[in-house]
């Protein structure tokens, strides 16, 4: 299968290149570089400004002899104002319609972000909502949105900043760091988009999948684990027999693959 990868430069992008390919897709990536970055997974890649491609005309050049897409954007914050919008938001839309009218593309995966559907304004989850009504509404059938909780990986921008963060000597966290988080390793999430890319992959009853990993813990309980495996890394008591391993919260190390990806 022919699979146009948006938003393949980031860190998720790279990791789902690679998956895509080991499972025998010919990958198609788009990002701002304009040409295949340094040992990218990618057999192609097409330069794509998504800001700019607000507009389904935008769309039919990328999706000609693609048979499905998998939209893999986003940011964690702006750099300016309205980039919510414009990549969670228009970009994703304009897609949807070019390729509901391509009679080529078998299936469209949106990778959104768990708790869009309770959005209430226009900012990180409200601009990926309005993306997810508007892929189910023009594709149904063909369009799915998968939305996972915390990735993490050992290379992940916000992995390598949460680890910073956990090993501080005083670590302020909102409310007392109570807040609950089931963590999902990049692997899985790339597990679960191959899969939905097989001829016989159902679409879930809805068009939306909530992805989670196998352990809920705190985010003061996720910020201990990634203290400990530090601790283990710099002291090498991972082969000792003082078990500090062995404390991690639910079985769960910091940069080790989920043993399932729950899927609600």
């Amino acid at each position: 299968m022919h699979v146009l990868l948006i938003g393949a430069g980031g860190f998720l992008g790279r990791h789902l290149a690679a998956a895509l390919v080991a499972a025998g897709h010919t990958v198609t990536g788009t990002g701002r570089r304009g040409a295949l970055p340094p040992g990218h997974a990618a057999q192609h890649w097409r330069r794509l400004e998504l800001a700019a491609a607000d507009n389904a005309a935008d769309w039919p050049a990328l999706l000609d002899s693609v048979d499905a897409v998998v939209y893999a954007a986003g940011l964690l914050r702006e750099h300016r104002r309205g980039e919510f919008d414009a990549i969670h938001g228009r970009a994703p839309i304009a897609l949807a319609g070019a390729a509901a009218a391509s009679a080529g593309i078998r299936r469209i995966v949106l990778i959104s972000a768990l708790g869009a559907g309770e959005a209430v304004d226009a900012g990180f989850l409200g601009s990926r909502a309005a993306a997810e009504q508007a892929l189910l509404a023009l594709a149904p059938g063909v369009g799915v949105v998968l939305r996972p909780s915390l990735v993490y990986g050992v290379d992940g921008r916000s992995t390598g900043w949460l680890r910073r963060l956990a090993l501080l000597p005083l670590t302020p966290l909102p409310g007392d760091g109570r807040q609950p988080l089931q963590p999902l390793h990049v692997a899985d999430l790339c597990a679960a988009v191959c899969r939905l890319l097989q001829p016989d992959a159902p679409v879930p009853h809805g068009g939306i999948i909530e992805a989670v990993g196998p352990a809920p813990l705190t985010l003061r309980a996720y910020l201990a684990a990634y203290a400990t495996a530090s601790a283990c890394q710099r002291h090498q008591c991972c082969r000792c027999r003082s078990g500090c391993c062995a404390s991690q919260p639910a079985g769960w190390r910091p940069g080790a693959r989920s043993r399932s990806a729950r899927k609600r």
